[in-house]
């Protein structure tokens, strides 16, 4: 496990993926919240991996070109903001019962799977600053 802040873990999530959307159509940004850089949390590396290719592939999946689309922090979590997915296009990806999975066959629910597998929350919400993605890391 590492040990990094917040706000360190939303930045290197940007960068992981900015060089993927700089030629395409999707203005992606990194927003940490100030109160992120005080936040330690402990990360594994295939927790971070995985992050790291839910962010890719819910934009590629569910941005909308010309639309920002925004990494950040809240509370425990990293959220990405400016997606236009459904609660039943995120249930399709990933299903769980509690004793099993249903796994659309791709990486994204693959990475949804893995992630509820190690505990991290995942909630999808709709709000003010448009549709988002967050996940909670810390217990």
């Amino acid at each position: 496990m590492d040990k990094m802040s917040l706000a360190t873990l939303c930045l290197n999530l940007y960068e992981g993926i900015e060089d993927c959307f700089a030629e395409s159509g999707y203005s992606v940004k990194p927003m940490p919240k100030d109160e992120a850089f005080n936040r330690e949390i402990d990360i594994g590396e295939y927790i971070y991996c995985a992050l790291q290719t839910i962010a890719r592939e819910l934009i590629r999946a569910f941005g909308k070109q010309d639309n920002e689309i925004i990494v950040s922090t809240y509370q425990a979590g990293i959220v990405i903001l400016g997606l236009e997915i459904s609660n039943k296009e995120l249930t399709d990806l990933c299903l769980s019962d509690g004793s099993k999975f249903i796994i659309q066959r791709s990486e994204l629910g693959m990475a949804l799977a893995f992630l509820m597998l190690e505990k991290v929350k995942i909630e999808q919400f709709f709000g003010v600053y448009g549709d988002g993605i967050a996940f909670g890391l810390l217990n």
